[in-house]
């Protein structure tokens, strides 16, 4: 798997490397399809391993405070997926 978005902490951080990879590999723009496609993929990949996250910290802290999180109603790994495939369908329309 590529690490395009292994240093990426923040949602800022991945958003503004995959808008400067696209202009540096866009296909339109004298760059290679395939690895635009695999740049696409990794930053699917980011958010939704970045969503997943997130859903577990917020379920973590409101268990701390002896509330529930809507994680406690959702299989977070399917809503991370339901999430790739969103991204992956958005970023087929470019």
């Amino acid at each position: 798997m590529n690490t395009y978005f292994d240093t990426c902490t923040t949602l800022d951080e991945a958003k503004s490397l995959w808008k400067r990879l696209c202009r540096e590999n866009h296909p339109n723009i004298g760059g290679d399809l395939r690895t635009m496609q695999d740049i696409n993929a990794a930053y699917a990949d980011f958010l939704t391993h970045f969503a997943k996250s997130e859903a577990r910290t917020r379920q973590q802290t409101a268990h701390e405070g002896g509330k529930k999180s809507a994680a406690d109603f959702h299989d977070m790994d399917e809503v991370g997926e339901a999430i790739r495939e969103m991204i992956n369908f958005a970023l087929s329309l470019e």
